[in-house]
């Protein structure tokens, strides 16, 4: 972790450590994974998405501090919501007037009780979880806002929990059925897995970055 410190903060260099007993018992899996991590390192491409008729667009991921329950003072999803559209659209302006881009707030949580479970002729594996890319957007969801259910990954052990996604806005006006889509591709694309994950990539690396920096600052 030290050396991961150093390097990062005060040389500028990116590292990839393995322990001498990893190296020694190297298997083909393990060698794949690092291969995966040192060629994202070095700007390489691991995993692209499909072409789309989707117009050229930006993906940004953000991580938000989770309160304790005796916090009272977080602010709310409305309130970073305005926050932080009116930043992104000051920082438009002022590198051109006439720049203004449409933007898409999609909220992605992972913190709740919603299980779904298969009928048995449909159940995945002897988990019997529903199948990867298994999406609800009825019935159980907001009656008037925008929201689904995506189960993206496929669960090793234990039932699987999906991830509920709540569109908060959007200029673009991009069709739900697109949306869900380009979300499930996204959590194809996370460089150190060779298969899905279970919330985009995006947000998983902006997660990352968020415990990294608080480890940092915690030593």
């Amino acid at each position: 972790a030290k050396i991961k410190q150093i390097a990062e903060l005060e040389i500028g260099l990116l590292t990839q450590c393995i322990k001498g007993k990893t190296v020694h018992k190297c298997s083909r899996s393990t060698a794949a994974n690092l291969l995966l991590k040192i060629n994202a390192k070095l700007n390489g491409i691991n995993h692209r998405i499909p072409r789309q008729s989707w117009q050229v667009i930006m993906v940004v991921g953000a991580d938000v501090t989770h309160p304790s329950p005796e916090q009272h003072n977080i602010p709310s999803f409305a309130a970073v919501l305005e926050k932080e559209t009116s930043a992104i659209r000051r920082a438009c302006v002022s590198l051109n007037a006439d720049y203004k881009p449409t933007i898409t707030f999609l909220v992605v949580q992972k913190r709740h009780h919603t299980r779904f479970f298969p009928r048995p002729e449909d159940a995945d594996g002897s988990n019997r979880n529903v199948p990867a890319g298994t999406i609800v957007d009825t019935n159980i969801t907001h009656p008037t806002e925008l929201d689904f259910y995506l189960v993206s990954h496929a669960s090793i052990q234990g039932t699987s929990r999906p991830t509920k996604y709540h569109l908060l806005w959007d200029d673009a006006g991009i069709p739900e059925d697109d949306l869900e889509q380009m979300t499930y591709y996204l959590c194809h694309m996370f460089t150190r897995c060779t298969r899905s994950v279970s919330y985009p990539a995006p947000t998983y690396y902006a997660h990352l970055a968020a415990f990294r920096i608080r480890n940092y600052f915690e030593k």
